[in-house]
Formats: structure tokens, sequence, C-alpha cells
């Protein structure tokens, strides 16, 4: 029964190998098993089995049964699921309605289509409260739980959440605010402790804007191609912005002390080295084909870029794992360069690039433009004037969403 711990018993069942089971029997199948259950819960403990705590975990097509009718017995927890993006599917319509309550399943890591992510932490504090915020507002309060995969590279969102979840109530917008800096004083002291802030802050806003896994050559748009000058389009600006945050790390790095150096490559320096060198790399092949296609010689000079990111992807890896006499050994070695669909590659492989006749010329670029979405577009966060109504005001929360914040409505949930 758990004791002397606070425990909960998962009721419910998912078809082999995490798929749906036959849409046809799904609901009155589940019913059974859930009833055949909680008979066992009783017969093990000795009480009826509205007295153990019992939890059901509506997660993917299990909410699509319960949306559809399924019943499930008054005293059970209902955890609702996010889509494994981020975004939470279904909250609570009356959150007083249900003895056992409600709770939220929440992912930082995710196996499954339409592509995994477990490389790198790519979520945003930001966004964790919006959602989780919102989930309390609504009365889903019994239970949070967060799938981080491997508790490394997870250290700051999971910190996040857990001070969140801890008391709900206490995280407000200018707790939010003041949380990048805290946590990066714990380790790292006051001195640099809001420069880390920023470095982590702004690292979580680039990576959050698709998954690493996601990034290949065709991800965005290069520019134009004259005989004299490339034009980088949308992504050589976010390159760019990979580059400019590399800049920022480096010269934070210098200030620290030697004691503080492995913590400051695996919780800083390692996210931002290792995803801007794999933007890098698909920027490279990407120019590299586009250029063969034309039988321009500086397409080589880009398959040479491309070969060097795909060794720097290893050697950053290694890096890592040497820390601290490989203390951490293996803890990066998640492959992440070569998916074809959703399931990892099981090994590195190097993107295929083209070599062509000639000699290439020097690289030039035109100079970058600002990136920007198609048409006009004002963020959010830069409105002119505000004005609240119904118990409702605007405010804003810096670097949420992709650009340089957004606006929501608080209290959320109204």
């Amino acid at each position: 029964d758990g004791t002397p711990y606070e425990s909960l018993v998962t009721v419910g069942m998912r078809g082999d190998g995490d798929e749906a089971m036959s849409g046809g029997t799904a609901i009155s199948l589940l019913e059974t098993v859930v009833s055949a259950q909680r008979d066992i819960i009783k017969d093990v403990t000795g009480k009826p089995a509205d007295q153990t705590p019992q939890v059901w975990a509506l997660y993917k097509e299990v909410q699509d049964y319960y949306d559809q009718g399924m019943k499930v017995p008054d005293d059970v927890t209902l955890l609702f699921s996010d889509d494994n993006w981020g975004q939470i599917r279904r909250l609570p319509a009356a959150p007083d309605s249900r003895r056992g309550g409600y709770g939220v399943y929440y992912h930082f890591d995710y196996v499954g289509g339409p592509r995994n992510y477990k490389w790198l932490n790519t979520n945003q504090i930001e966004k964790t409260w919006q959602q989780m915020d919102l989930a309390y507002q609504k009365g889903a309060r019994n239970l949070w739980i967060v799938n981080v995969g491997d508790i490394k590279p997870m250290e700051y969102p999971l910190s996040f959440f857990m001070k969140q979840a801890w008391n709900p109530e206490a995280m407000t917008p200018a707790a939010l605010a003041r949380f990048p800096a805290d946590w990066a004083e714990q380790t790292f002291g006051a001195d640099q402790a809001q420069k880390i802030a920023t470095l982590v802050s702004r690292y979580s806003e680039i990576a959050a804007r698709r998954k690493p896994e996601l990034v290949d050559p065709a991800s965005f748009a290069l520019g134009e191609v004259t005989p004299d000058a490339l034009d980088g389009g949308d992504f050589g600006a976010r390159v760019a912005e990979w580059d400019s945050l590399d800049v920022e790390m480096r010269a934070v790095k210098r200030t620290l002390l030697p004691a503080q150096q492995d913590a400051y490559f695996q919780l800083v320096e390692h996210p931002i080295l290792a995803l801007g060198n794999l933007y890098r790399l698909y920027y490279a092949v990407a120019w590299n084909r586009k250029l063969a296609v034309a039988n321009d010689p500086r397409a080589n000079l880009f398959a040479d870029q491309a070969e060097a990111a795909f060794k720097r992807d290893q050697a950053i890896t290694e890096t890592y794992h040497a820390l601290n006499g490989r203390k951490w050994d293996g803890m990066m070695a998640q492959t992440h360069i070569g998916y074809t669909g959703w399931q990892q590659p099981d090994r590195q492989v190097m993107p295929s690039v083209i070599r062509v006749a000639g000699t290439a010329k020097p690289l030039r670029f035109r100079p970058l433009r600002a990136r920007s979405a198609p048409g006009f577009s004002i963020d959010a966060a830069r409105y002119t004037r505000a004005i609240g109504g119904g118990g409702l005001t605007w405010q804003t929360i810096p670097y949420l969403g992709s650009t340089s914040g957004a606006v929501v409505a608080l209290p959320q949930g109204r």
C-alpha cells in the first residue's frame, strides 16, 4: 500500500507498444480493465478501492476516449496531458466536480511522432509558467508530472518546474522574471548572475523555435545568389543570432573562476555551442546544395564548412564527457544528426554534400537583414497601450514566444 510514502496507483492501459487500442472496443475495454484493476486494489489493501489514491493519465488517444464519454470513477485523479510539445490539450471545465481532482502531465523531452526531441534542453520556462499557471487557475492542482527524459541536461527547466509546483501562487510574473538570475546566482555567484540569466533566457528563446531534431538544410530560406556575394536570408539571420550568443557566452566565461568552469560548460556553454554548431552545419549544407545545382565552385567551400561542423559536433560532445574526470561520460551521446523519421538514427550521419569542378572565389555575404516574419508585424510586447476589463489585466512576459516577449491576460483561465 506504499506505507509510509505518499503513493499513487496508476490505473488504465494503452495498447501494445504504446499504440492505440482498437477504436471500436477501446472505451468499453478500458472501463472493464479499470474495474478489474480496482478489484485488485481492494483485494490487496483490504480496503475499498476509493480509499487508495489513484491516477488515470489521459494521454494521447486515451483523452480522446474520455472526450467521447469514457467513464472514470469519481475518486480517481484525472491527469490531463500536453500535446507532447508544450500545449496542454484540455483542462477542467468544473474544477470542484470531481472528488479525485485533476492534474497535468507535461513534457520537456519526448519520444514519438512526428519526431523525438531528446538531445538538449529546448524548453522556455516562460512557456512552462504560462501553461502550468493556466492549469492551476483552471483547477488542475492535485498532481503535476513532468517528463524530463534525463535529468541532465534539463537542470534549468526542471528547477523552475519544481519551484512553481511547490508554490504556484508565489510564481507570479515578477517571480518568473527573477528566476533566471536567482538560479544563476546559486551556482555562479552574484557578479555574473544577470548576464548568465540573459544567456539562458535568450538561448531558450532561440532553441524553442524549432527542436534541433527537426532542423535540416531545408528548414529556413536562403537569400539570393550573385557572382559577387550571397544573401544569407532567413537561415543566415538565424545563424547570426547563434554567433552573437556565442560571443556573449565566451565573454562571461572569461570572468569565471576555474572552479566554476565545468558547471558553466554543462549548464550554459555546451547547449549554446552545440546547437549553434548544428545550425551552422545545416546552413553550410543548404548553401552547398544550392550552389552545386548551379555548378558554382563556391559549393566546395561550404562542403568543407559542413564537414568541419560535423566533426566539431563530436568534439563538443567529447569535451562534455571529459569534464571532471569523465564524471558524466556518455551523458550527451544522444544521436541527433541524420533523422529520417520519428525515431532517432542509430548513429550520427553526415548530411550529403556535393563537390563541383572549378576554383571558388572567396565567400562574400551581403549585410544581414533582421529576421522577421513575412509581411508586416509588430512584437506583441511593443504595444502602445493596454486596456483591461472584466477583472483582467494585460501583462508582458519577456522571452515568451519566438521574439522579444508575449502578452497574457491575468488572471488566466477566466
